[in-house]
């Protein structure tokens, strides 16, 4: 609707008290209260009043504002789009709606991209490999929808180089409103509940993620927030199939080389569960996250063929422009050693950097785990807002064999949607012996760019 200001009305009705009063004075002249000189002053700033009136008459019209029912999805989009995320995008959602971050707008429209140029060694026993390319690492789109002030609908589709295919990696509703009670209902393809798994590397994932975070699946969710806890479960079905992640234990995440956790060849049970609690807390100048998290069916075997649980616990620090990150997955169990069940294999390249022959370094009976500890330092740089990062994992599937991670970065914020860096990653495996036998740096420019 369009509303017209008409500031001629304000102003004659501020002339025609102007007139009433003097009328009412010129009354009180004949009465001899008034003289000829304010009766002069009186009429001057009549005058005053009618040229103002004048110059308000030419005053373009003014619209009310229209409610914007599409719109660019940066910022807000952006923080649901990025694949380093914390677990718990339903809640973020949420926040913003509480908190009028989202305005009035309906649909919110959003993307992004990650071109990336890459040089990579690798070094499997006396066999040096050398290997750099430019690729399209990842794409995705997405839309945040709000069909109501308590129903949300979030969509991504996501390209990824790994696979080569896009997939439809998020579909979900989520219902709630946290200016009205503090929990939430969540349904459709998401996140399971387990974890926290943030990167705040450029690029790589900790070895945690590697081999620890479960791929979103279908499942009937929701949450509670309130009095600094947050509660997060999900209720799911198991999958029967080999889980490979894009970014691949002691591949530093390319697609030539995979670690892979295969799942038994009978499973499919509905009705696994994961549960995560986190509770949040100002210490001294810091902001800080406490948290644990069970699932009751991982990517691991255990010995009797059945899936595997893990339990998580992690923390994060936050304090001016220092934030850090610990976290610590584990299976329930001993992992099966059988065919067919839970083993870490990793690849080795030919000087092509194609995937040859598969190579399964350690097997079953042990209990895996996994811990990552991260850091990152924010501070400009002539103008520009940059990031230096640290992180350190391991994943340990043989009480004696291990799998180390090290990546360093650094990446400024060249545009306003626009985020570009370098990162070394460094990886190696010791056998139960405690010899290396392969070992993998990459030297990778990456840049985001989001939409």
């Amino acid at each position: 609707m369009k509303f017209t200001l008409k500031p001629a009305a304000a102003a004659c009705l501020l002339v025609g008290a102007s007139v009433l009063s003097l009328n009412a004075i010129a009354a009180g002249a004949n009465d001899g209260a008034m003289t000829e000189a304010r009766l002069f002053d009186l009429n001057d700033k009549v005058g005053q009043l009618e040229a103002k009136l004048h110059a308000l008459k030419s005053l373009p019209t003014v619209q009310a504002p229209i409610k914007a029912l599409v719109s660019r999805g940066y910022p807000y989009t952006n923080i649901l789009i990025e694949d380093g995320h914390a677990v718990g995008d339903e809640k973020e959602i949420l926040e913003s709606k509480a908190q009028g971050d989202l305005g009035e707008t309906s649909i919110f429209v959003g993307g992004s991209l990650r071109p990336v140029l890459e040089y990579r060694r690798q070094h499997v026993t006396a066999a040096h490999t050398y290997t750099n390319k430019i690729y399209l690492d990842r794409a995705a789109v997405n839309v945040l929808g709000h069909i109501n002030d308590e129903t949300s609908g979030y969509v991504q589709g996501t390209y990824l180089n790994s696979s080569n295919s896009f997939d439809v990696e998020y579909a979900y509703l989520v219902w709630g409103d946290l200016n009205k009670r503090p929990y939430y209902l969540v349904a459709g393809k998401a996140d399971v509940a387990f974890g926290d798994f943030q990167r705040l590397s450029p690029w790589t994932k900790p070895l945690t993620s590697q081999a620890f975070k479960p791929s979103t699946r279908v499942q009937l969710g929701g949450g509670y927030v309130a009095s600094n806890w947050n509660l997060m479960a999900s209720l799911f079905k198991g999958e029967n199939k080999t889980t490979v992640s894009n970014n691949t234990v002691m591949d530093l995440n390319t697609s030539t080389s995979t670690s892979r956790v295969v799942a038994p060849t009978n499973y499919n049970h509905i009705g696994e569960i994961a549960l995560t609690a986190t509770y949040e807390a100002d210490l001294w100048n810091a902001h800080t996250a406490w948290g644990a998290a069970f699932m009751s069916a991982s990517s691991f075997v255990d010995k009797e063929g059945g899936m595997n649980a893990a339990y998580n616990v992690f923390a994060d620090l936050h304090m001016g422009q220092l934030k850090a990150h610990a976290e610590y997955v584990r299976t329930a169990s001993g992992v099966g050693s059988e065919a067919g069940s839970s083993r870490i294999r990793y690849n080795t390249l030919d000087n092509d950097g194609v995937a040859t022959t598969a190579t399964t370094l350690f097997a079953g009976n042990n209990v895996v785990d996994a811990w990552n500890v991260s850091a990152m330092y924010s501070f400009p740089v002539s103008n520009y807002n940059t990031k230096a990062t640290f992180s350190v994992s391991q994943i340990r599937p043989d009480k004696k064999g291990h799998f180390d991670q090290v990546v360093l970065g650094y990446r400024a914020a060249v545009l306003e949607s626009v985020e570009t860096g370098v990162e070394y990653a460094f990886g190696a495996v010791f056998d139960q012996n405690g010899d290396e036998v392969y070992d993998n740096y990459k030297l990778t420019w990456v840049t985001s760019v989001a939409f």
